[in-house]
């Protein structure tokens, strides 16, 4: 079995009481918290405690990482890659819903009317 570090330089140690509930020892900047794999091109995004997503080529390729993002303000909860490979939702501890292009990353909408935070999200069928 092979494992890796996804973030191998430490941030900051989460103070008591701030962030995500956690027994990691390690820092936030390092606790993986969600992950989606895209069915059209295999990229992976995973999003951390501390409001950070990355994204890694692939699978095979967790040492290669294409693009960081950080909108969210608190660890991310749900992130679903669109049926078509067109679209990347993170829904975040902050109750906002982001929505990114899968081509560039570049933000798109964030939706900011929810009244708590996201703990799921999902995608219809066509997207």
């Amino acid at each position: 079995m092979n494992t890796i570090q996804l973030e191998e330089k430490a941030g900051p140690k989460r103070k008591a009481g701030e962030g995500a509930s956690t027994l990691a020892v390690n820092s936030p900047n390092q606790q993986a918290r969600a992950v989606s794999i895209s069915k059209s091109t295999g990229a992976v995004c995973v999003g951390f405690n501390d409001g950070h997503w990355n994204i890694y080529a692939g699978l095979a390729q967790l040492d290669n990482v294409v693009h960081t993002g950080k909108d969210p303000k608190e660890w991310i909860e749900a992130i679903r890659f669109s049926p078509d490979g067109k679209w990347l939702a993170i829904g975040s501890h902050d109750n906002g819903v982001y929505i990114y292009d899968a081509s560039s990353y570049a933000l798109k909408d964030k939706g900011n009317k929810h009244s708590s935070y996201i703990t799921a999200l999902d995608w219809s069928c066509d997207s």
